[in-house]
């Protein structure tokens, strides 16, 4: 089926550069994680790492100036790897907390764009639902893309569109037997009306004259 209608003005899409920008990002960012992947630490698999408790951090400061005062104490472990930990603590925290805004940001910012294109998807799905009405091609391609919307199958789909065209024939041809009665109890009482009439009003015989009513005498004034 040919759409006669003229084609609908694309509206300007809010945040369009968005995707390109942060592809630039993602490109930006991929030089700084390789130059800090050396120094990047995970646990292996199956260990479990605890959260560090503020606690843990208070005792660890308060090792590291008891060891500083009593050096006798060095012979049991270095405080400068107690401080090293502190100090790689505190800039993986400040570090995580900025990339985490961040990564919710970017999140909501693509949520967010979808949200506004699928508005567009929502109004091209509704108007071709009413073209769909006159293409059966377009009803069939239209079951298949609303059927996970649905949760239903491609061939629960294609059953319910099936289902759906036979109520149409059945209701078509159901209108189609209305319509043939109707004329036929039209035609019946048509025929039924010229009978009466014939039998109302005989018809003369071949060659008889039917008498003529005499003219009525209008009285004067």
């Amino acid at each position: 089926m040919t759409n006669d209608n003229p084609p609908v003005a694309a509206a300007p899409v809010a945040g369009a550069g968005a995707s390109a920008e942060l592809m630039a990002l993602d490109k930006a960012l991929t030089p700084v994680l390789d130059a800090v992947a050396p120094w990047i630490e995970r646990p292996r698999p199956g260990v479990r790492i605890t959260l560090v408790h503020p606690v843990n951090e208070a005792v660890a400061a308060q090792v590291v100036d008891l060891a500083r005062r009593y050096p006798a104490l060095a012979s049991a472990g270095d405080p400068a790897n107690i401080e090293a930990g502190l100090a790689t603590l505190a800039a993986a925290r400040t570090v995580s907390q900025h990339l985490d805004v961040a990564r919710r940001e970017i999140d909501d910012t693509g949520r967010m764009a979808f949200a506004g294109g699928w508005k567009t998807v929502r109004q091209i799905l509704d108007h071709a639902e009413i073209l769909a009405k006159d293409d059966k091609t377009l009803t069939e391609e239209l079951a298949t893309i609303l059927a996970p919307l649905r949760r239903e199958s491609p061939t629960a789909a294609a059953e319910r569109v099936a289902a759906k065209a036979a109520e149409k024939l059945a209701r078509a041809q159901s209108n189609l037997a209305k319509a043939q009665q109707k004329a036929a109890t039209t035609s019946e009482a048509a025929a039924a009306m010229a009978t009466a009439h014939a039998a109302r009003h005989p018809a003369p015989a071949e060659g008889v004259i039917a008498p003529v009513a005499p003219p009525q005498n209008t009285p004067t004034r």
